[in-house]
């Protein structure tokens, strides 16, 4: 019943203090000093000593912060941060700077989640810089005191200047992209279509994006974000190729000088810079050019001496896409230990020789023997 025009007092336990009317229907009043966890009677007072009805006031610690995460974002506001702290609760507001408080997503006694708002409504210096954070449990009335860890930091996003390599392979292994930037220290993450990699600073001005491929039929976007949450498209593009699959190799052996090799895989129609491996050597491929083949040919590079290792094949040599590798031996060129027989009549019935290695080949290897006879040579299959 009382009006803005009424002096008012209250009541908060045994003490009288000044009130102040802030709108129809609400007055503020000064609460005077007390012990954590006493329950006192606040009332209001006219000047007829005519009091209201009594609530119960209970003094509480205020809340402070201990952390902030993230403690930065892009200017635009919308990082939702995670503030950590001690003697919240379960209605808490955030104040950013000068901006006007919000209410907590979600609150309980020591965590609390609210979005930034755009760096000029929290008073950020040009946009840019820090800003005071701070946290009320009772609507508004306490706030947190002011600290070091108790702040947000508005960052405007770097440019990204030069991107190596831009074509990666399709794995399931992260991969490093190198990048030229203006400020590597700013930048979280980076992200490739929907798969998200984590940036490390190398150097003020370079770093690397660890990042999972997967592969696309063209070049995607690279994003980069200073929140792990929001991303900006940078003015550079990554080709996430796939390895080639159901790899074989005819034949699975070469001598020690070396051979020519056709590998045999889905993926290889069209591959614009085809590469073999062999063990770790790389060598660079041709691609074998027939209506309905989808392979690969490469010249075994030589070797010392004989070897099992194995062989892959890529449709992109610069990605490194690299198919799943396959058995691969070498063998010396003085392989016969032994022929049996070494005597044949001119019969027209097939002889069978049986002859002796002095290497183990693989048992599926394309194996022939040759029949030279007054420099005429017949091939037969062994």
């Amino acid at each position: 019943g009382w009006s803005r025009r009424d002096i008012l007092k209250c009541r908060v336990g045994q003490y009288m203090t000044d009130a102040w009317h802030v709108g129809e229907g609400r007055v503020v009043c000064a609460v005077p000093p007390g012990p954590i966890g006493l329950a006192v009677k606040v009332s209001l007072v006219g000047e007829d000593n005519q009091e209201s009805d009594s609530l119960t006031y209970t003094y509480v610690m205020a809340p402070s912060i201990t952390e902030v995460s993230p403690a930065r974002g892009p200017t635009q506001g919308r990082t939702r941060i995670t503030i950590t702290g001690k003697f919240f609760s379960d209605t808490i507001l955030c104040r950013f700077g000068d901006a006007p408080s919000i209410p907590a997503s979600t609150s309980n006694n020591t965590h609390a989640s609210c979005v930034a708002p755009p760096s000029l409504a929290a008073g950020a210096l040009n946009g840019e810089g820090s800003v005071a954070l701070a946290v009320s449990a009772n609507n508004g009335a306490d706030w947190s005191s002011e600290s070091l860890v108790a702040a947000f930091e508005y960052v405007k996003m770097p440019s990204v200047n030069k991107v190596k390599p831009l074509r990666l392979a399709s794995t399931n292994e992260a991969q490093d992209l190198l990048l030229d930037v203006d400020d590597a220290s700013l930048i979280t993450s980076c992200r490739i279509g929907s798969v998200v990699g984590v940036v490390q600073k190398t150097s003020p001005s370079k770093a690397t994006c660890s990042i999972t491929c997967r592969a696309s039929l063209h070049p995607q976007s690279l994003e980069i974000s200073v929140d792990g949450q929001l991303f900006v498209k940078t003015d550079h593009t990554v080709k996430c190729v796939a390895a080639p699959v159901n790899v074989r190799a005819e034949p699975q052996i070469a001598p020690l000088r070396g051979s020519k090799v056709i590998i045999h895989g889905a993926g290889l129609a069209a591959a614009p810079d085809p590469a073999c491996r062999f063990g770790r050597e790389i060598v660079k491929g041709r691609r074998v050019d027939l209506v309905g083949v989808e392979a690969v040919a490469c010249d075994a590079p030589s070797r010392r001496r004989p070897e099992n290792t194995s062989v892959s094949v890529a449709a992109d040599a610069s990605a490194l896409a690299f198919s799943p590798a396959v058995p691969f031996t070498y063998f010396t060129d003085e392989v016969l230990v032994s022929v049996k027989p070494t005597l044949a009549a001119a019969l027209p019935e097939p002889l069978l020789y049986e002859i002796e290695l002095s290497t183990p080949l693989p048992l599926r290897s394309d194996l022939a023997c040759s029949f030279s006879v007054d420099d005429d040579a017949i091939i037969v299959k062994a």
